[in-house]
């Protein structure tokens, strides 16, 4: 008897008659890098993962998919919807992951921050988004990141590592260090000038001074002199939604 099989599937082919590349890889939650400041500010990575037992320096705690209309029909990333529909979802997750409360995380130097894939990986079937956490040590170097970091703002204590400080006096930004490191000033509070979203009168920004001040006073053992720094958020701050200004105080 003679039988027949259906021939095969011919292989997807570029322009060139090559077969088309596989579709890139996608990353996994729990992943670990070893990146760069400049890196972790642009929108794509192509670094390999690094053992987490090892030195590095971000540690990826969300991924997620992005959806068709970010993308464009052609393929085309549209770079503000992306921002627009990513941010707002690494942000939440990273409250999440991180731990503490609302101010300690805006009073450390841990961040979240996220990756899409490149142009061409986009032409290739790509269609994540990568949420990483990392901690700046200063402006232009990262810390090292523990093991773990889910919860590693629960602690108590966890700001004396993680926290916001300043190898000067804090009108001088850029000094900023992490409080790990040597320093002789720390952000221990941060006060919201007004309420509202409209930018605050010069009454609301003299009253939240004076809570520097007097919070200052009191965070140092109530002494007949003290010192304080207050930090108020600049107008593009505010616009951005940081609405808060930071309390410093000198390090014994």
């Amino acid at each position: 008897m003679t039988t027949t099989s259906p021939a095969p599937a011919p292989l997807s082919r570029t322009g060139q008659g090559r077969p088309a590349p596989p579709p890139p890889r996608q990353p996994k939650a729990g992943a670990c890098y070893t990146l760069s400041a400049k890196q972790s500010k642009r929108p794509a990575n192509a670094a390999d993962p690094a053992p987490c037992s090892r030195r590095h320096t971000a540690r990826t705690y969300r991924v997620g998919a992005l959806p068709k209309r970010v993308i464009g029909a052609r393929g085309d990333p549209d770079t503000a919807a992306i921002a627009h529909f990513v941010t707002p979802r690494c942000d939440r997750r990273f409250a999440r992951h991180v731990g503490g409360t609302r101010a300690s995380r805006v009073l450390s130097r841990l961040q979240p921050v996220w990756f899409v894939p490149s142009p061409s990986q986009l032409a290739r079937g790509a269609r994540w988004y990568r949420c990483d956490v990392v901690a700046l040590a200063t402006a232009d170097a990262m810390a090292r990141l523990p093991r773990r970091t889910a919860g590693v703002l629960d602690a108590g204590n966890a700001l004396d590592s993680w926290g916001l400080c300043s190898t000067t006096a804090p009108s001088r930004v850029g000094h900023r260090v992490i409080c790990g490191r040597p320093h002789s000033w720390r952000a221990f509070a941060i006060i919201r000038p007004g309420a509202g979203s409209r930018w605050p009168s010069s009454a609301a920004f003299a009253a939240a001074r004076q809570e520097c001040k007097a919070r200052a006073r009191a965070q140092q053992g109530y002494p007949l002199r003290w010192t304080y720094g207050w930090q108020r958020p600049s107008r593009s701050q505010w616009q951005d939604g940081r609405r808060w200004g930071y309390c410093w105080a000198p390090v014994k």
